[in-house]
């Protein structure tokens, strides 16, 4: 049950971020405190959509399967790999200090994802 509801946060998250991405690339990239040149908003048009696709996609499948902890585990992995990637961009100076903000989220997320996926195999166990 508890990784069904982060399931449902994780993708109204990532719906509603690619949401933002996709209409409003550049008012992200300005909070960053970087700027998009016409190719890479469009890039980041389509990762956007690609966002909002993902979140929804969690949304529908969220409730029509139970969710096991290798899939937990998966998303543990991916947000840290986010982190990562935030916080190079952070200490390179690409982005802000906003990026560690948002780093901060993700490794709270591989966190929640990484306990509950524990404690979930060890209630099946």
């Amino acid at each position: 049950m508890a990784l069904t509801r982060l399931f449902i946060i994780k993708g109204a998250v990532t719906a509603g971020f690619g949401l933002v991405l996709s209409i409003a690339p550049d008012v992200v990239f300005n909070l960053l405190g970087t700027s998009l040149d016409k190719g890479a908003a469009v890039f980041v048009r389509l990762f956007g959509l690609l966002s909002l696709g993902v979140g929804v996609g969690l949304l529908l499948d969220s409730g029509a399967r139970e969710i096991d902890s290798r899939s937990a585990l998966g998303n543990a992995v991916f947000d840290s790999v986010a982190a990562l990637i935030l916080i190079v961009a952070g200490v390179s100076g690409t982005f802000n200090a906003l990026s560690f903000g948002l780093a901060a989220i993700y490794i709270g997320s591989a966190a929640l994802y990484t306990l509950v996926a524990s404690a979930e195999a060890d209630d099946t166990a």
